[in-house]
């Protein structure tokens, strides 16, 4: 997936000019970090997010569920291939990967993305339950929201040079 999207990235500025797409990339920043914000406030306001993610008792109950079916692992494994793909597909990193391959050096953004994202599985794989009772969903969308802000401040001091 982040190979394919910095491809894309490497490809738009081709159809377009390059200043275009680095302002496109610093706007695209700045919509995703002011929405993961409105998303925490909304939190705040409504008193949720302030415990483990309403997902992972999904998960739970699903995984307690395949296991009393007996999947084999292989079985198990094209299954989190296929959903993490499709999950992941046009979400806000996947779109941040082809804004950053269109503005800077794209092998450096498929390095970079493919260790951030192994990284992130595999801390989500070892730890994540743990990380999940202790850490709440409103944090990780404020943080979330800070970073993306952060990157488009970057991109708009830096410029498209």
């Amino acid at each position: 997936m982040t190979a394919l999207s910095a491809t894309i990235g490497l490809v738009l500025p081709k159809l377009m000019p390059r200043k275009y797409t680095h302002w496109a990339a610093v706007a695209l920043f700045v919509y995703f970090g002011v929405k993961l914000l409105w998303e925490a406030f909304q939190m705040l306001r409504s008193g949720s997010g302030s415990g483990p993610s309403e997902e992972l008792e999904e998960v739970e109950q699903s995984l307690k569920e395949e296991s009393a079916k007996g999947k084999k692992t292989w079985a198990v494994a094209g299954q989190a291939l296929t959903l993490t793909f499709l999950a992941e597909w046009g979400d806000r990193s996947q779109i941040s990967t082809i804004a950053l391959a269109a503005a800077k050096d794209p092998l450096g953004v498929t390095l970079g993305g493919i260790i951030g994202h192994s990284c992130c599985t595999s801390l989500a794989v070892i730890g994540g339950r743990v990380l999940a009772e202790h850490i709440s969903e409103r944090m990780v969308v404020s943080a979330g929201g800070v970073l993306f802000l952060c990157f488009a401040l970057h991109g708009a001091i830096v410029g498209s040079d």
